[in-house]
């Protein structure tokens, strides 16, 4: 999934940069949904479920409540990772991108760029580590020093499960707070396409490296 991911990204961060077939694109969409400054109301709400203050006081919740419950240190070094690491990717990209604003958004010159939407990996990064630490407080036994060796059903299947349902929660959210930006005018639909890109790498990416220490912290054998 990483993988596959990266490779998209990679190219759509080439397209984009080249002003080629996804930017032309790009232009009818937003034509032909006639995007105007500001949208409907409900779009503006789920554009600020992106927002670091919003999504960011849920992961924060899900990450203090998990820690406390489970006594691991591991979901506050998970929610760091996931959050410092999309706020990096993200800016890296839009100031090596530094594609222009939408014809409806207010352009702010001290704005590095519009790609990728930082609101749609946010929403989908915090939400989705928010999802995976409340799964995780049904299923404790992930991370108990006794938990049995890998089988069919074992650890192993069960932090698959996890993730899956994780980045599943992630995605959703960050479509619809995408879907958001794009109808009040704020970024283009491939700003959106790379935003969700950014964000399922860096969830699989956290969620892996999460599941490796814990396993090797408890002797779990994968």
């Amino acid at each position: 999934m990483i993988v596959g991911a990266g490779l998209v990204l990679l190219l759509l961060v080439t397209d984009v940069s080249s002003g080629g077939s996804v930017t032309h694109l790009d232009l009818s969409v937003v034509n032909t949904i006639a995007v105007s400054e500001g949208g409907p109301q409900w779009a503006q709400t789920c554009t600020d479920l992106g927002s670091l203050g919003v999504s960011g006081a849920v992961v924060m919740i899900a990450t203090l409540v998990c820690a406390h419950q489970l006594w691991r240190l591991w979901p506050l070094a998970l929610t760091a990772f996931n959050v410092a690491a999309t706020g990096l990717v993200v800016s890296v990209l839009k100031a090596a991108v530094g594609r222009p604003a939408p014809p409806a958004a207010v352009s702010d010159p001290g704005y590095s760029g519009y790609f990728p939407s930082g609101h749609t990996a946010t929403a989908l990064v915090c939400f989705g580590t928010a999802a995976f630490l409340a799964l995780a407080l049904l299923r404790p036994d992930l991370s108990a020093p006794d938990t049995p060796r890998s089988g069919p059903a074992g650890p192993q299947a069960g932090w698959d499960s996890l993730i899956r349902v994780a980045v599943g929660a992630g995605l959703v959210v960050g479509v619809v707070v995408g879907l958001g930006t794009v109808l009040t005018g704020n970024h283009w639909p491939s700003d959106i396409v790379g935003g969700l890109l950014v964000g399922t790498v860096v969830l699989v990416t956290g969620f892996a490296a999460t599941r490796t220490h814990v396993a090797r912290a408890v002797g779990v054998r994968r």
